[in-house]
């Protein structure tokens, strides 16, 4: 048996060779003896080991005495989901995607927590538009559960431009402000101090007579 036992992290086609040229071999996997109404596998063929068990193979010829039991076991891991962009800090929303092994859900949270077996189930690509951590974990019947991938999403506004930008004038200036992330709201100080959450919102051109921050 090719692979033997030991630990995968995916599916794993193991390749089933008999000495005996001819000989008719069968196999199990729920970790019985083989006998010959057990499925058969041609040598040089693989069976396909899609959960954890012990694959077992005996191999029959005509005139010979049935051969001794091949036996591996085969401990199947999850690998941790993939989630993808990495995390960073954007200024604008994140269409998130996950992937795994196939046959594998992957749940996940967005509230900081460790996904369980009763977490959302990942359909489809997750818009991210405010900051978020997502914890993602892969199931599957069989299987190990995967460890856990975590992303921080920090989303941030993009920085105001104004217009005219800063210099010396000879006239009065009509200002305005603007930024490209959609449905931000503008606050702005005429007194050289930093905007503050309750400072005046912008919502059209401001007319600057005198010189001034």
């Amino acid at each position: 048996l090719s692979p033997g036992t030991g630990t995968y992290t995916d599916i794993t086609n193991v390749t089933v060779t008999a000495v005996t040229a001819g000989a008719e071999i069968h196999y199990t996997t729920n970790g019985s003896d083989p006998t010959t109404s057990d499925a058969t596998v041609t040598s040089g063929n693989s069976v396909a080991i899609d959960a954890t068990g012990t694959l077992k193979a005996k191999a029959w010829a005509s005139g010979m005495p049935a051969s001794n039991v091949a036996a591996a076991t085969y401990t199947m891991n999850l690998p941790a989901p993939t989630v993808s962009p990495a995390t960073g800090t954007y200024t604008t929303a994140q269409s998130v995607t996950m992937s795994s092994i196939s046959g594998a859900t992957i749940r996940y949270t967005t509230n900081g927590t460790d996904p369980t077996g009763s977490s959302t189930a990942y359909s489809g690509a997750i818009n991210v538009d405010v900051s978020t951590t997502i914890k993602a974990k892969a199931f599957k019947s069989g299987w190990t559960d995967s460890a856990v991938t975590t992303r921080v999403y920090t989303l941030k506004a993009v920085t105001p431009t104004a217009s005219p930008t800063g210099g010396s004038y000879s006239s009065a200036q009509s200002v305005t402000l603007s930024t490209t992330t959609s449905g931000a709201t503008i606050r702005y100080t005429t007194d050289g101090s930093e905007p503050t959450a309750s400072s005046s919102v912008y919502s059209s051109a401001i007319t600057v007579s005198e010189t001034g921050t």
